[in-house]
């Protein structure tokens, strides 16, 4: 059994969910675990409620390896409707091989406050919108020695010294729960011996119960002998130990209960002479997408997102882009996180600057293609590359005219 994660001193404050029956619904309780995109298998290690990435208050989350190796660290989101909205395979929300002591950040949007490692980039399922109204998320890495601390910040102010800006205002920080993976189970131990001239029956049941954070061993031995001596021997490790021997002429009948440590991982088994284990059963819940669907192809600020949210997940799930790919990805969340800057500063009414944010999103559209048509691309699929650039050349020249022709705040879609 895992130990506790450890949790960093400047943390949220860690509270453990309280016990209880599986979620019916997709969510951070039952989506399936990812694996990172170097092979290993992922744990959970928090969970969060209250993600936001809405009405210039986004959601940043810091983890350090405490561990005395390199571990991946993932940060998953799920909006309101319990829909998982990034891919850790693909690298979004993901960071491989974090060295021990080594510190990262993953967060919903670029925060002038914080430094990021990365900027997740929502997909188009469940509401498809590029918000987190009243989201989820969780921490997943390959180890259990994490720390994090999960912060609720607005991205667009930083801490100017009053001397010299006595009118700037401070950027808004609040501290968002993190709760460490467990759950819950309780441990009996019931074996009962009955010996009538020489032919003897046993039984025993276990609902058995650990926690993370204990090691429980119950070891219970019963002999029995017909006639009127008999002779019990019962050992246990374990915080509570009874026994019971009863003797009547031939007869003898002896009952050990021991309850074992209180522990946080949930195992059930019942033995009669052989034994017999009940496994969990595993649901996997295919996660419904949509919301883009009926958004006109246009120069609007959330067509672009719509469709630049659609290139991403289709480059990620491409097999045939070999090393590319994660160069691909990198230019695209690029562009899209230079494309909602824009749109936060137009949302501020500063037409001059949300013109001058769309222009790196062009840019990187721009080195998109370029990469296409690179010479390191050579071995990449002619048909796929072809329709790769078709796509993000009609999402250039829409950034383009919008660009050009952008009025602020109009422009903005309703939050």
């Amino acid at each position: 059994m895992r130990p506790v994660p450890t949790a960093l001193c400047l943390a949220a404050t860690l509270v453990l969910p309280v016990a209880g029956p599986a979620p019916a619904s997709a969510g951070v309780g039952d989506t399936p675990l990812p694996t990172f995109a170097d092979g290993k298998g992922a744990i959970v290690v928090y969970t969060a409620s209250g993600v936001i990435k809405n009405n210039n208050l986004g959601t940043a989350f810091i983890c350090t390896n405490v561990d005395a190796v390199p571990v991946d660290i993932g940060v998953e989101v799920f909006d309101e409707t319990g829909v998982l909205r990034n891919a850790v395979a693909a690298g979004d929300g993901a960071m491989l091989n974090v060295p021990p002591g080594a510190t990262v950040t993953v967060a919903t949007d670029r925060m002038a406050v914080l430094t990021h490692n990365q900027i997740l980039a929502l997909n188009a399922a469940g509401t498809g919108a590029n918000d987190l109204r009243n989201g989820a998320g969780r921490v997943v890495a390959t180890g259990d020695r994490v720390g994090c601390v999960a912060l609720v910040v607005d991205p667009l102010h930083t801490i100017q010294d009053p001397a010299l800006c006595p009118t700037c205002q401070p950027p808004s920080l609040a501290t968002l729960v993190l709760s460490p993976a467990t759950t819950t189970s309780a441990s009996t131990t019931t074996s009962t011996s009955t010996t009538i001239g020489g032919s003897s029956t046993t039984s025993t049941s276990t609902p058995s119960t650990s926690s993370t954070s204990s090691t429980t061993y119950v070891t219970t031995t019963t002999t029995t002998t017909a006639g009127s001596t008999s002779s019990t021997t019962s050992s246990s490790v374990g915080s509570t130990s009874s026994t019971t021997s009863t003797t009547v002429g031939a007869t003898t009948t002896i009952t050990t209960t021991t309850l074992a440590t209180p522990s946080t991982s949930t195992t059930t088994s019942v033995s009669t002479t052989t034994s017999t284990t009940v496994q969990p059963t595993t649901t996997s819940t295919t996660q419904p997408t949509g919301g883009c669907g009926n958004e006109p192809v246009g120069p609007t600020f959330l067509s672009l997102d719509c469709r630049l949210a659609a290139l991403i997940a289709e480059v990620a799930g491409e097999t045939g882009l070999g090393a590319l790919e994660p160069k691909l990805l990198d230019q695209l969340r690029k562009a899209r996180m230079h494309k909602e800057k824009a749109e936060s500063l137009c949302g501020q009414a500063s037409k001059r600057r949300t013109r001058h944010a769309l222009r790196p999103a062009i840019n990187k559209i721009v080195q998109f293609v370029a990469t296409l048509h690179s010479h390191k691309a050579r071995t990449i699929p002619q048909t796929v590359k072809d329709a790769l650039r078709t796509t993000a050349d009609a999402i250039r020249l829409d950034l383009q005219a919008l660009r050009r022709a952008v009025q602020c705040p109009q422009d903005v879609p309703p939050a």
